[in-house]
């Protein structure tokens, strides 16, 4: 549920502001299905290395490895470290219009629920 009125709000992703009335910023509700989405968004977006705060977080940069495609894997454990609510699945295909870029679709359910997206 994406709104300002949620019971114990998170706030949603990407960061957004609710025009009209009193105002406010989109939330999620804490644990359905779209914070765990966010959560997930927000560490796969994140370089391991960019929060001083907590260095660990995120996932690595795999831009120049040495294999042609994306360690999916691997990418699915470093998601998995920080959010532990998501049941994973991703696969991956090279971009038709351009063999250098690979395409890494995620699906995420939300363990202990039927919710998914």
């Amino acid at each position: 549920m994406r709104s300002k009125d949620a019971l114990i709000p998170h706030i949603a992703l990407p960061f957004d502001f609710i025009g009209g009335g009193a105002g406010g910023v989109n939330v999620n509700e804490q644990d359905d299905l779209d914070d765990v989405v966010d959560c997930v968004q927000a560490i796969a977006r994140c370089p391991i290395g960019f929060r001083p705060e907590l260095r660990l977080f995120g996932t690595s940069d795999q831009t120049f490895t040495e294999k042609d495609e994306i360690d999916i894997n691997r990418l699915s454990n470093e998601i998995s470290l920080w959010e532990p609510r998501a049941d994973l699945a991703l696969t991956q295909s090279p971009d038709i219009n351009d063999r250098l870029v690979d395409i890494v679709k995620m699906r995420v359910a939300k363990i202990g629920g039927p919710q998914s997206a």
